[in-house]
């Protein structure tokens, strides 16, 4: 399993990749092994059988960028329109999260909407990250995220007063 791995190449060290339920940057490549380093700081051994029987996603691109999504969702229970919430919540710290980290940035982040149910509008903030800097990405989409959960709640109290 590891021999067609290393000449198959679905990826390769140093790529971001989710295997199975395993998310990460992959590390080693061996006969026997594939080793990924996780968003928990752990590096994960992966049986090579375990990810030829598993679906496998690169993040990585060609132009050695991390081109990774994240699923915000807002609950319709608010009174506040799509556009405003975009405007108002989540692209100013969009804005301020790239000027913030624009030197470790390939690219400025991307914002669509991705699904609307009876519960909820969820949207994909699009993250391009440098290969061979998965700390990095790990350290700041936590802090994205929360800032924009931040200036969400923020903002529903403004509008509230």
């Amino acid at each position: 399993a590891g021999l067609y791995l290393m000449v198959s190449r679905p990826f390769m060290v140093g790529d971001y990749v989710k295997i199975g339920d395993v998310e990460g940057e992959v590390r080693e490549i061996t006969i026997n092994y594939t080793k990924v380093y996780t968003p928990t700081y752990n590096v994960m051994e992966i049986p090579n059988r375990k990810v030829l029987d598993s679906t496998v996603l690169n993040y990585s691109t060609q132009k050695n960028v991390i081109d990774y999504s994240i699923e915000i969702g807002f609950p319709h229970s608010e009174n506040i329109a799509n556009e405003e919430l975009i405007q108002n919540c989540i692209l100013p710290e969009l804005e301020e999260f790239y000027k913030k980290y624009e030197h470790l940035l390939p690219k400025k982040p991307e914002l669509g909407m991705h699904k609307m149910t009876r519960l909820e509008r969820g949207f994909l903030v699009r993250l391009f990250f440098p290969e061979g800097k998965t700390d990095t990405f790990y350290d700041l989409q936590p802090e994205l995220i929360q800032n924009i959960v931040n200036s969400w709640d923020a903002y529903r109290m403004r509008k509230k007063a």
